[in-house]
Order: C-alpha cells, then sequence, then structure tokens
C-alpha cells in the first residue's frame, strides 16, 4: 500500500508544480499587460497635451489673422465707397493711385499641426480612450482641410487677378504693401490710369469679390476656433 501512496503524493507534486508554473505565467502576462497599459496611457497623455499645447496657438493665431482679414476688407470696402460713383473729377490721381493701393494682399495664416499630424498619422489616435476627444480632433482636422482650401481661393483671387490689375493700371511702388520685399528699391514716378479705376465695373467686381472671399475665410477661421475649444474643453483645458 506505500507504493501506490508514493505514486499519489508524487502526482499531487507535479500537479502543484504545474500550478504554480502556470500561475507564475498568467501573472507575468498580468505584470507585462499592466506595464503595456501604463505606458499607452503615459503615450496617450504626451499626445494629447502636444495637441493641447499647439491648439492653444492655433486658436490665437486663428484669432489674430482673423483680425488682419478684416483690416483689409475695411480697406475694400473703403475703396469701392470711393471709386463707385465718383464724381468726374472730384478725385485727383494722387487720391486714385492711394485708393488703389488700399488693395492688399490677403494675409494667410497657416497653424502649427506638427502635434496633431504625428498623433493621427503615426497611430497615435488608436491610444485615446475617449470617443468624443477622437471624434473632436477629428473634425478639427477636417475644418482645417477646409480653411485651408478658402485662404487658398482667397490668394488665388490676389495672383490672377487683383495683383495684375495692379501691374497694368498704376504705379506699384515699393512700401504699398505689393512688392513684398521690395523696400529698398528707389522710387518711381507714380502714374495711374484713371478709367481703370473710378466707376470701372470690372475692378469694383474684383474688390467685391475679394471682400467675399475674406468673409468665408472669416467664417471658416470661426469654425476653426469653435473646433479648437471643443477638443480643449473636452481635454479640460
Amino acid at each position: 500500500m506505500a507504493e501506490p501512496a508514493a505514486r499519489v503524493g508524487v502526482a499531487r507534486g507535479a500537479v502543484a508544480e504545474g500550478l504554480a508554473v502556470l500561475i507564475g505565467i498568467l501573472l507575468a502576462f498580468a505584470i507585462d499587460a499592466a506595464w503595456e497599459e501604463r505606458g499607452q496611457r503615459a503615450t496617450e497623455r504626451e499626445l494629447l497635451t502636444a495637441v493641447q499645447n499647439e491648439l492653444v496657438d492655433a486658436r490665437s493665431g486663428f484669432a489674430e489673422n482673423k483680425a488682419r482679414l478684416e483690416q483689409v476688407s475695411r480697406r475694400g470696402t473703403e475703396v469701392l465707397r470711393a471709386l463707385g460713383t465718383p464724381t468726374p473729377g472730384s478725385i485727383s490721381d494722387d487720391s486714385v493711385i492711394v485708393l488703389s493701393r488700399g488693395v492688399s494682399p490677403p494675409p494667410m495664416y497657416y497653424p502649427p499641426r506638427a502635434a496633431l499630424d504625428d498623433l493621427t498619422g503615426s497611430g497615435g489616435i488608436a491610444l485615446v480612450q475617449s470617443d468624443s476627444v477622437r471624434r473632436a480632433i477629428a473634425a478639427y482636422g477636417r475644418t482645417l482641410s477646409h480653411d485651408l482650401q478658402r485662404q487658398e481661393l482667397l490668394l488665388e483671387l490676389w495672383r490672377v487677378e487683383l495683383a495684375p490689375y495692379l501691374y497694368n493700371h498704376s504705379t506699384v511702388a515699393p512700401g504699398d504693401g505689393v512688392l513684398v520685399g521690395a523696400d529698398d528699391l528707389p522710387p518711381r514716378p507714380s502714374s495711374v490710369d484713371r478709367s481703370a479705376y473710378l466707376g470701372n465695373r470690372t475692378y469694383l467686381n474684383l474688390v467685391s469679390a475679394q471682400s467675399l472671399r475674406i468673409r468665408d475665410v472669416g467664417n471658416t477661421h470661426d469654425r476653426a476656433i469653435d473646433a479648437i475649444d471643443r477638443v480643449l474643453e473636452l481635454l479640460g483645458r
């Protein structure tokens, strides 16, 4: 009877040893999973903090550029009022020159997005636990694309239509905002084609079109700011 009892004891010992090994393996897996989860949460915090800081800067940039755009739009409105229905001979050539230069290149704004691209392009967005945060960040990215499209349309109008018009019908001088970076060029006598500006439908339509496109960009800037505020709110900023 002693021999069977010994065999039972050996079997029990083997089972216990096997269970100990299994528990050790499961414990090791659990520890590894805990460390991996901890690392993922640390990466998530790092990525979202970078995005958060970037969004704060972008918000200021959008607000400042909208203010600059509004200045350009106000100058355009002044030009339309002065040149739209003038009394013949009531505006001097010098005044026409000044008014023609009142329409200037639109300011462009390209928000910082390195942290956003790092989050969305490297797969880091999958580490973000909150569905609401992921959706808000995606919405902000779409808003940026729309805003850039509107800004490019505005810039295209200047490059293709307004700038060539100024080059063809008036003296473009250093320091007037048209020849950017040419302030060190020598001055030139100014002249202007009055008929190209005074009550000229083509020119007035171009200035009006610029004002409308500036309004569109201002609206997309506002939407970008709203999208930023949504993300910041969700991130607790």
